[in-house]
């Protein structure tokens, strides 16, 4: 990947999960990121996510316990695509000034379902790696 600005601030990454939603949420700022700290702020997150499916974030939020948040941190990002057939991908986590920066791919097919998708992407990231570029977490 070519990058078109300084990318010395280049964070490894993991993509723990990527749950699709099925819904739309109006209102919701597209592409919202949250980076979250603890699992108590995981469970803040998903109990008061304004979609109502709690139910599609339970069998992968197990993992996210104390012992992963003690060297990890995980950043949330939502996505709103017009169809469920839209795959995403992401490409990369950058440190820019004092935010990350997600590039994020989208590929769509020629055609698609006719069904509204949220994603929600779970990018698992080196808590002291984020404490090293500078970043208050």
């Amino acid at each position: 990947m070519e990058y078109l600005y300084d990318h010395s601030h280049h964070m490894d990454f993991t993509v723990g999960f990527q749950i699709n939603t099925h819904g739309y949420v109006s209102g919701e700022r597209d592409g919202h990121a949250e980076l979250v700290r603890t699992r108590e702020e995981l469970d803040t997150y998903y109990g008061s996510d304004a979609d109502g499916n709690k139910n599609a974030y339970l069998p992968v939020l197990a993992k996210y316990d104390g012992a992963f948040f003690a060297s990890k941190a995980l950043l949330l990002v939502t996505r709103q695509e017009s169809s469920g057939s839209v795959a995403l991908s992401v490409e990369g986590v950058d440190l820019v000034d004092d935010r990350l920066e997600v590039q994020i791919t989208r590929s769509a097919p020629v055609l698609g379902t006719m069904d509204m998708a949220r994603w929600v992407i779970g990018i698992e990231l080196e808590r002291d790696t984020l404490l090293e570029k500078g970043l208050t977490i």
